[in-house]
């Protein structure tokens, strides 16, 4: 094994394991998956970040859930070299700080990719949120284009992953290349605006009486489709839960779920 890829999330590792084996070289190259959505969330303490994280966002998920680790990255050889494949998104900007710091006493050479800034010749109008977007095809021409990580820069990651961590905001979104961290409620407007647009759809059906309920499932994937900053799905359905206790909406079913209920946005919001 002479190199180690190390992507954010499944989809995009089982996009670049597929890339590795169309070019023959699964037996010289592994990939590596950091999971944990690194835009949302406490960063200042890992057992306060699981306890957020278990609340809000995955409330029934196994309690071998550890955010910000990953024993993988311990004991490489020195003569591998690493290769980090990133996208213009706070998730995987923070993922990349995070990474050069368990990296950081680590010799091994450090090379990145940046799927946003390589995809731009090969497809102008496509912007990809996450290196998930990206086909196993388009990494396959990206792969020439590995940038060396030099000591500077290194330290440099290592720095602003040290002030990041010291953060107690649970959201994190990208503004000309430097990383915000904010409130929860920061895209509660845009839910919102979203819930609107919805609602007037439905007004606009040719229907005797439209019924003005709306899924939630519906509504969250509205804001998932439209919204540039990679947040997950399950965020927003947090906030959407945060928005129906404050009284903004109405709620019919079980809101344990948002497959399970309908919505509708109170008249004195619309």
């Amino acid at each position: 094994m002479n190199k180690i890829h190390i992507v954010y999330g499944d989809s995009a590792a089982g996009s670049l394991k597929h890339a590795l084996r169309l070019m023959k070289k699964t037996n010289e190259e592994k990939v590596i998956v950091v999971r944990d959505i690194f835009s949302i969330g406490p960063l200042n303490d890992i057992q306060t970040r699981k306890e957020w994280i278990q609340e809000h966002i995955f409330r029934d998920m196994d309690e071998s859930y550890a955010p910000l680790q990953n024993d993988q990255l311990q004991s490489i050889q020195d003569d591998v070299s690493f290769c980090i494949w990133i996208s213009n998104s706070a998730h995987e900007q923070v993922g990349l700080r995070f990474v050069m710091n368990e990296l950081n006493n680590a010799q091994n050479p450090i090379q990145i990719v940046n799927v946003s800034t390589q995809l731009k010749p090969l497809e102008p109008r496509f912007v990809p949120r996450t290196t998930g977007e990206v086909t196993s095809e388009q990494l396959i021409k990206m792969m020439p284009f590995c940038e060396p990580v030099t000591e500077l820069e290194k330290s440099r990651y290592v720095n602003e992953w040290q002030q990041l961590s010291k953060t107690k905001n649970v959201l994190r979104y990208l503004e000309e290349d430097m990383i915000i961290s904010t409130e929860a409620n920061y895209y509660d407007d845009f839910i919102i605006e979203c819930a609107k647009f919805l609602h007037s759809e439905i007004l606009d059906r040719k229907e005797d009486e439209p019924e003005e309920f709306m899924k939630a499932a519906r509504l969250v994937g509205e804001v998932y489709g439209n919204i540039e900053n990679h947040i997950g799905d399950a965020f927003i359905e947090y906030r959407l839960r945060e928005l129906i206790i404050n009284g903004m909406f109405e709620v019919k079913g079980d809101t344990s779920t948002m497959h399970l209920n309908n919505v509708k946005l109170k008249a004195a919001f619309m």
